[in-house]
């Protein structure tokens, strides 16, 4: 079998990806995402514990009839305390064939060398300067606005090399400036 990427007809457009992710799944996969969140206080928290993961464990060894996959992210991973990280070493040592685990992390060091030998790695990189300064020209044009070069330097160097900042700095600077952006608007 190839491993390359899907024929035009299978894949999902972006949108389509994040409805998916925002609504639990889309047609033969379920995506469940697990967030270190305080019980009290419904906010972010810094820990995710034991019971989450074992209520992961479970949602993922049952396969709903029509679904291919299942879907789980872990967001931050290194948020795992002790408990769950054993509890979690165990669903890794033996995924039922249809769970994909997806761990985010900023902090790899934090995730514990047990976890990480399970897994494959993807490291990603800030998206240079050039690029985003590229992608937002491109915007620029499509959008008919007037920008300076140096204008989109500097979104470009605040967005730290994230494309997601620099398209909310241009959206930012649009509604304080309008269509016509100097490097003072900025």
């Amino acid at each position: 079998p190839s491993y390359g990427a899907l024929p035009q007809s299978q894949r999902l457009s972006e949108a389509e990806i994040r409805e998916a992710i925002r609504g639990g799944g889309f047609d033969g996969v379920v995506v469940t995402r697990l967030l270190a969140v305080d019980e009290k206080t419904g906010k972010v928290s810094t820990v995710i514990k034991i019971d989450q993961v074992r209520e992961l464990s479970a949602a993922l060894a049952l396969s709903r009839h029509g679904t291919a996959h299942k879907v789980a992210i872990l967001e931050p991973a290194d948020a795992l305390n002790a408990n769950a990280d054993n509890s979690l070493l165990k669903t890794l040592e033996e995924p039922p064939g249809h769970a994909i685990f997806i761990f985010a992390t900023t902090e790899i060091h934090r995730v514990p060398a047990t976890i990480l030998s399970r897994c494959q790695r993807y490291d990603f990189k800030r998206i240079p300067v050039k690029t985003i300064i590229g992608h937002l020209n491109h915007i620029a044009e499509a959008e008919k606005l007037q920008i300076e070069s140096d204008a989109l330097l500097q979104i470009a160097k605040k967005a730290d090399g994230s494309m997601r900042d620099a398209q909310s700095i241009l959206d930012q600077i649009i509604s304080y400036s309008g269509t016509a952006i100097t490097g003072e608007s900025v």
